[in-house]
């Protein structure tokens, strides 16, 4: 059963607490993080803090949840969109790019001290990048409809692309700026590397 949604000014001091949580996440890692630390910076009691997260580990949680639910409704916003297949799956690389670069802390994969905590957070991730994976097949079914793209595997190939991003994201995000990343996603997925002279089947 779905929690009951919080009062407004509820909901908009736990955005904040979340907001704050963010930014200290991906300065700092996993076990250096404090909820006193948290508390202080977001400007509200500890008990206060407690009252909408059980625990730091639920903190974290909810601070990846709610980054992987908005990629979610800007992907569906951009399928909504009604452009061409092509622009819109270009669009959703660079959301996905985005959100993991801003995130990266936040996906990064925690070390042997937290192991409750790593399966919790594989169990999230896999929840909602299966929303991801059919949102992305979508565009791609439509494409190949009406020639833009070739045929595709419309469940396995959005998840090697989401494993393409991350791997980008996880490698090459210090040093590649997130929309050449992205460019450089999309250039790769959909043209391939072989040269027009390989005779490659």
């Amino acid at each position: 059963m779905a929690p009951e949604p919080l009062a407004p000014w509820r909901e908009k001091k736990r955005r904040h607490i979340l907001e704050v949580a963010s930014r200290i996440f991906s300065a700092h890692n996993y076990h250096a993080v404090s909820m006193d630390q948290v508390a202080r910076l977001a400007r509200v009691g500890k008990g206060t803090l407690y009252r909408y997260f059980d625990s730091k580990e639920d903190l974290y949680l909810a601070l990846l949840d709610s980054a992987l639910l908005l990629l979610t409704e800007r992907l569906e916003e951009e399928e909504k969109a009604a452009l061409p297949p092509d622009q819109t799956l270009a669009r959703m690389v660079g959301a996905i790019v985005h959100t993991f670069s801003e995130h990266l802390a936040s996906f990064r994969i925690l070390n042997g001290d937290e192991a409750r905590l790593i399966v919790r957070k594989r169990e999230l991730f896999q929840a909602r990048r299966r929303r991801i994976a059919m949102l992305l097949g979508r565009v791609l079914e439509k494409g190949a409809a009406g020639g833009v793209f070739r045929a595709v595997d419309p469940a396995a190939t959005p998840s090697l692309l989401i494993g393409m991003v991350w791997a980008a994201v996880l490698n090459h995000s210090e040093e590649v700026p997130p929309e050449a990343l992205a460019a450089l996603i999309v250039d790769v997925f959909f043209r391939g590397t072989l040269g027009p002279g390989s005779g490659a089947q």
